[in-house]
């Protein structure tokens, strides 16, 4: 999973994330930060592993969803 943002973090560093896929909100999301790049603009683009396998596969099983939609 990536992530941009502002803000600074650390690699390592453990993140809350919620937002929505498809509607539906996901909440509470936890994964480190596992690389991190700074852009031009001063933006960091994050790659966030996430560290719980049932948050992992919830996640997996709702993209799988909504692409059997399309």
């Amino acid at each position: 999973m990536e992530l941009t943002s502002k803000f600074e973090y650390k690699k390592g560093r453990v993140m809350a994330l919620s937002f929505e896929l498809g509607g539906e909100a996901l909440e509470d999301i936890r994964g480190a930060v596992a690389g991190v790049v700074k852009d031009g603009c001063g933006y960091f683009t994050y790659r966030v592993k996430l560290s719980d396998h049932n948050q992992q596969r919830a996640l997996l099983e709702k993209i799988l969803r909504l692409l059997s939609k399309t």
